[in-house]
């Protein structure tokens, strides 16, 4: 998981302003909604309008899940909802965010198993109040899932292990509550994800290897890193500024 800066798209990728009058007026008609069963159906009739941000998101997030940064190329995956819509498994009573279930900043690219396996209606506070309705303020809320396009100091929370010495290899650990819970809800060690982490890693830094003892340069390597066009690119990232520092050491002991 890795902090993306939230930014407009060209319009030859996509049309924002366009997509942006769709979702107001899909908000209006799901606001007006004076139940909780025509809310739902307010969302459902207007499903396609977040559905539709799906290009906009890919080209975001370089077409990674937001969460465990794994491919969706090959992958349908999802829109998902930071806050969910329609109703909260920590709150019951919680009428859902609705009102924000057409907000590009609640929206993120998710893959399949990311989101409806393990994210599902989570969404817990590590203090203060929900917020229910449009009137209430958001800043009463302090939430203890990591946001990517909030948190921009996500590896104060969480840290993956790349030394392949250890047991830990490949693994998302905690350095605080709120990683922990992140890690949690979003399924960051489960299944095969580990595995396939630590494979990427050392793919990567074979790739590094054989570029850098052929002295070509490493720059087209590393921009994929940086705009998040590598798989699981935090990971990758961290592997490769250790092994950096490896080859400054070694330098500086041959000199």
């Amino acid at each position: 998981m890795r902090y993306v800066k939230r930014r407009r798209p060209p319009k030859a990728i996509f049309d924002l302003d366009a997509w942006e009058k769709r979702a107001k007026k899909a908000t209006n008609e799901v606001q007006r909604a004076r139940t909780k069963v025509a809310r739902k159906q307010a969302l459902k009739k207007h499903k396609k309008v977040y559905q539709d941000l799906k290009p906009y998101l890919a080209w975001l997030f370089g077409d990674r899940c937001a969460f465990c940064e794994c491919s969706i190329v090959r992958n349908p995956g999802d829109v998902e909802h930071y806050r969910p819509k329609s109703e909260i498994e920590e709150n019951p009573k919680h009428p859902g965010y609705y009102w924000l279930a057409f907000k590009p900043e609640n929206l993120l690219l998710s893959c399949e198993d990311c989101n409806r396996q393990f994210k599902k209606t989570r969404f817990p506070l590590e203090s203060g109040s929900y917020a229910t309705s449009p009137g209430h303020s958001l800043d009463r809320e302090q939430p203890l899932l990591l946001h990517p396009c909030i948190d921009e100091n996500i590896e104060d929370h969480i840290h993956i292990e790349v030394d392949q010495q250890s047991k830990a290899f490949g693994l998302v650990l905690a350095k605080s509550a709120r990683g922990e819970r992140s890690i949690e809800i979003y399924g960051l060690n489960e299944g095969r994800l580990p595995g396939y982490r630590s494979e990427a890693m050392v793919n990567f830094l074979a790739r590094v290897g054989m570029e850098f003892s052929q002295q070509r340069s490493l720059r087209p390597m590393t921009d994929k890193l940086t705009n998040g066009q590598q798989d699981f690119s935090t990971a990758c990232r961290l592997a490769f500024l250790i092994w950096r520092e490896e080859q400054r050491r070694l330098l500086d002991v041959q000199v």
